[in-house]
């Protein structure tokens, strides 16, 4: 019981702080925005290099690497 009360008392001091401005919170969540963003980015490009390596091996191992066009004979 007294653990909830104490979570309650600190969710309410950040929301009643008079020093906290709007704008502090507004950036607050920009820059969590933003690194969220950059790690799912970060995710998809690992992912499309990834990708592409596998595509150019497997072309290799045809016998086609780099070489549109090619029949691979």
């Amino acid at each position: 019981m007294r653990e909830t009360k104490r979570a309650r008392a600190r969710g309410w001091r950040w929301r009643r702080n008079p020093l906290r401005r709007r704008s502090d919170a507004v950036e607050a969540w920009i820059v969590l925005v933003t690194w969220v963003l950059a790690l799912i980015a970060g995710a998809v490009a690992g992912g499309v290099a990834a990708y592409s390596v596998d595509q150019a091996i497997e072309g290799e191992r045809a016998g086609t690497a780099g070489r549109p066009g090619s029949t691979g004979v």
